[in-house]
């Protein structure tokens, strides 16, 4: 995301507040009307305009801000050939697994790339030990 997520939240931030103050505003209005439902629906709105205009002005501030990102080398540290094959065997399945920079990840967390190198051909899902067998073999 970054610093041009930061400018979507932002802006989402300023609708939700928008939208807090004008449904707080009507709730205020509708107070003295003889209907519950009016009153507390237009003030339950503003509540939770203003929670959701909160946690993105917080989340785009923060984006804006930032100023260091960790890398995918960092984020996703190769293996030795050693390792690499131990978390071939012992890995719950399915994992991916990328034989050009030895990093295995949780299928459920893959993208059908390889998040270092971005190469699709070595990058591999292991659901069998036949699977796993031929990954070793492309790394051997």
């Amino acid at each position: 995301m970054g610093r041009k997520g930061a400018i979507p939240a932002i802006a989402t931030a300023v609708v939700l507040a928008v939208v807090c103050i004008a449904t707080g505003y009507s709730g205020w209005i509708n107070s003295y009307g003889d209907s519950a439902w009016t009153v507390l629906g237009w003030n339950f709105l503003a509540i939770l305009a203003g929670a959701g205009a909160a946690v993105f002005g917080m989340v785009g501030f923060h984006l804006l801000t930032r100023t260091t990102y960790a890398s995918a080398e960092e984020l996703f540290p190769s293996l030795s050939h050693a390792d690499f094959l131990r978390a071939l065997k012992e890995e719950p399945r399915p994992v991916c697994v990328c034989t050009r920079c030895l990093i295995h990840i949780p299928a459920q967390f893959s993208t059908g790339g390889c998040p270092r190198c971005n190469s699709s051909v070595e990058y591999l899902e292991i659901h069998t030990d036949e699977d796993a067998s031929m990954a070793a073999a492309a790394v051997s």
